[in-house]
């Protein structure tokens, strides 16, 4: 079980991806091997990106990327839904939403008609990106809520994900946002 993100946390928003805890737990509950990756999400500069990518104790687990079978990730929107976690920064969402930003996946955002933005922030960002998950097999993504329609329609244009898990609400709300079009 690979994280495809870095670790978030932020004192002054009071949030935390906690993602190799979530690796942890997953690899215990399908009696699979848990690889961690001990990074940031976000660094200061695309430099230091660089540089601990190079580095032996994450290397490992990010040549990972390259060959994965299964990718599962939520679907997060621009403006973030009520409870969705804000990793990068409320000032990186506002600029991505000036961009045209809809939603992401991996922090990796998209527009309305799925294509990928390529925002400032991404060559500071530790996780996998578009075409390494372009390369996996099976991309499975999950989102609920009416909030998330036009996030999860650029998701699905984008042509990235390859299964898709969404609640009725959600689906009721997208097939509206596709008439209305």
């Amino acid at each position: 079980v690979v994280p495809l993100l870095g670790e978030s946390g932020s004192s002054y928003t009071g949030s935390y991806s906690q993602v190799n805890q979530i690796i942890m737990q997953s690899a215990s509950s399908f009696n699979g091997r848990p690889h961690f990756l001990l990074a940031p999400l976000v660094v200061s500069s695309a430099a230091l990106r660089q540089q601990l990518c190079r580095d032996t104790s994450i290397q490992p687990t990010t040549r990972l990327w390259d060959r994965l079978d299964y990718a599962c990730m939520g679907i997060g929107s621009i403006p973030p839904s009520p409870g969705q976690g804000v990793y990068i920064g409320e000032e990186k969402v506002e600029a991505v939403a000036k961009a045209g930003a809809v939603g992401d996946i991996c922090v990796r955002y998209f527009d309305f008609d799925g294509h990928y933005i390529q925002a400032p922030v991404n060559e500071r960002l530790i996780g996998i990106d578009v075409e390494q998950l372009r390369k996996t097999q099976h991309v499975i993504a999950a989102a609920s809520g009416i909030e998330k329609a036009k996030a999860t329609i650029a998701v699905l244009r984008s042509k990235v994900i390859t299964d898709l898990f969404v609640d009725e609400v959600l689906a009721n709300a997208m097939l509206e946002e596709l008439k209305s079009i």
